[in-house]
C-alpha cells in the first residue's frame, strides 16, 4: 500500500490491520451503491476498479475480498431489511456480550 492513511500519514504495515479491510469495503460500498449523485456500479465493475487501484490496499486482504465479494454481494443485495437485521444481530452476538450476559 503506497497511499497514506489520513490523518497520521501512515503507510503499508503501519496502518492498523483492523483498518485495512475497511478501506476496501468502504470504496466497494461507494462504488456498488446508489448515491444521490450516481447510480450503483455492478459488483464486477466495482471489483475491477478496486483491482486497478490495488496499490492503495493491502494486497492479501484485497485478494480475499475479491474472492468472496461476488457471492456476498449477490446474497446481501437481494435480502430484505429483516433478513439483514437478523444476520447482523447473529454476527454481533458472536463477538459482543450484551449487558444481560
Amino acid at each position: 500500500m503506497v497511499g497514506a492513511a489520513y490523518p497520521q500519514s501512515l503507510i503499508g504495515e503501519a496502518i492498523p490491520f483492523n483498518a485495512r479491510p475497511f478501506a476496501i469495503v468502504d470504496v466497494f460500498d461507494a462504488l456498488a451503491s446508489t448515491r444521490p449523485n450516481k447510480k450503483a456500479l455492478s459488483c464486477d465493475d466495482s471489483l475491477d476498479i478496486l483491482i486497478k487501484s490495488s496499490h492503495q490496499f493491502d494486497p492479501g486482504i484485497l485478494t480475499a475480498f475479491v474472492a468472496i465479494a461476488p457471492a456476498l454481494h449477490l446474497a446481501l443485495s437481494q435480502a430484505d431489511s429483516q433478513t439483514l437485521d437478523d444476520r447482523l444481530s447473529r454476527i454481533i452476538e458472536q463477538y459482543f456480550q450484551t449487558e444481560t450476559d
